[in-house]
């Protein structure tokens, strides 16, 4: 993944989704879909590996892996975790204005996963 000396992460994000981010490095596969984003997932002090939904096609027209490129929609939080909105209830996924999930993107091609050298480049 890119270092970018400047960048710290994005610190708020709605639990909506829709933003769009640039994931930016080398050594990605050729095709834009063919590389998938992973993340550990920070939930109430406890971490976990899981993938995120496939890059659209909107996403993938828009990407430029060759280039070390992909665009990606942030999905909803209760997309990421397959939970619907009432299981945000504070007990297990957190609820709230201070309630806070972090995610440390990677990128998982056909033959390696390609981690952030830096987390706080790769802070979503």
């Amino acid at each position: 993944m890119e270092n970018e000396s400047t960048f710290t992460g994005v610190s708020k994000l709605s639990m909506g989704g829709g933003a769009t981010v640039v994931v930016a490095g080398e050594n990605m596969d050729g095709s834009n879909s063919a590389n998938v984003l992973t993340g550990k997932a920070t939930v109430m002090g406890t971490t976990n590996q899981l993938p995120f939904p496939a890059l659209t096609e909107n996403d993938a027209f828009n990407s430029n892996a060759m280039g070390g490129r992909l665009n990606y929609k942030v999905p909803s939080v209760m997309k990421v975790f397959n939970k619907s909105w009432s299981d945000f209830n504070g007990a297990v996924l957190p609820v709230g204005k201070s309630a806070s999930i972090s995610f440390i993107m990677d990128v998982r091609t056909s033959t390696k996963t390609l981690e952030c050298s830096n987390n706080s480049l790769c802070k979503i």
